[in-house]
């Protein structure tokens, strides 16, 4: 069960210099977070740290040692990778389903002819708007 829990494993991270430029080598292996979470979580850094790597940096007529930056994971845990900060002024954080819920939902089965709108997080009427005769407005959060 070890080899799937969710910690810091090495993988290979390919180093991307400036243009006109090559690095050797051009890979490096640091840590990152790696393994299985229960659902609606991913395997997310809660320690980091920089480490510098020594490369060999070529360009059109040079060649001379550059250090490259890299963030390694020094600690993991499973988190939701969805968080509050990223729900809308229409939506409440469900911390259990790692998800941004609207808040009206349930309002709207109560409507006739009224479905929800997952992304305006609204009862949006379901029905074409009509041509209303002289002296009446179509109204669309009343469907009519």
């Amino acid at each position: 069960m070890k080899e799937v829990m969710c910690v810091p494993r090495h993988a290979m991270i390919k180093l991307i210099p400036q243009p006109g430029y090559t690095f050797y080598p051009n890979y490096a292996s640091v840590k990152r977070c790696s393994g299985f979470c229960p659902r609606n979580k991913s395997c997310m850094p809660v320690r980091k740290n920089v480490r510098k790597i020594a490369v060999r940096m070529d360009g059109y007529d040079s060649s001379e040692c550059y250090h490259v930056l890299l963030e390694e994971h020094t600690k993991c845990k499973c988190q939701c990778s969805v968080t509050e900060n990223h729900c809308n002024i229409h939506q409440i954080y469900s911390e259990d389903n790692c998800a941004c819920e609207c808040m009206n939902k349930r309002k709207c089965d109560k409507e006739r002819q009224m479905v929800w709108n997952e992304k305006l997080c609204k009862c949006t009427c379901d029905k074409e708007e009509e041509i209303c005769s002289s002296g009446l407005e179509w109204v669309p959060s009343r469907c009519g």
